[in-house]
């Protein structure tokens, strides 16, 4: 069996997704139009309940939690420069911990 994604694989892939998809949200309408669109994009829509949280709830990436610890542990030294390996792995383990 060839591993290739030929055409034909992501037909079929598509064709059982939109299968897959006549039973979300108990498939309101039985649309041609609403079943391709419901295979090709997971989310429906940019509600609250569906969209991204950060630009719904205000919630921060766990990236950016990562840096804020990251500038709050650096802003108790004068000079980056000063800052030994001893402290730079403590920091570092601070931020493994979120």
């Amino acid at each position: 069996m060839s591993t290739e994604r030929t055409r034909a694989f992501r037909r079929a892939k598509l064709n059982s997704k939109k299968k897959r998809v006549l039973h979300y949200y108990n498939c309101p309408v039985k649309d041609a139009g609403w079943i391709g669109r419901a295979a090709q994009t997971p989310k429906p829509c940019s509600c609250v309940m569906c969209g991204n949280p950060r630009k719904h709830l205000g919630e921060v990436t766990r990236q950016e939690v990562a840096i804020k610890v990251y500038d709050d542990v650096l802003a108790e030294f004068e000079i980056w420069e000063q800052v030994s390996d001893e402290d730079f792995a403590k920091l570092m383990a601070q931020v493994d911990a979120l």
